[in-house]
């Protein structure tokens, strides 16, 4: 398994991990109206985006046999 830091390029592959892990693991706390409103909240293109370049945000992903497979975010 590789892990490595993440780039503007990779904002469609964390928003696409997030996209099929977050119903799952929310399901039994948060409705689905309300999954789809943080996805669209944290996960947008301009969220990822300034949480990336101005809010000091990290990225990683993980990748097994070529394939991304899971995403760590975390800020000082």
């Amino acid at each position: 398994m590789e892990i490595r830091k993440t780039d503007i390029g990779d904002i469609p592959t964390i928003q696409h991990l997030a996209a099929l892990t977050w119903p799952h693991a929310y399901a039994d706390v948060l409705a689905a109206k309300q999954v789809s409103y943080m996805l669209n909240m944290m996960y947008s293109k301009e969220a990822l985006t300034k949480q990336m370049q101005e809010d000091g945000h990290t990225f990683l992903l993980a990748i097994a046999h070529e394939k991304p497979i899971g995403f760590a975010g975390f800020a000082p």
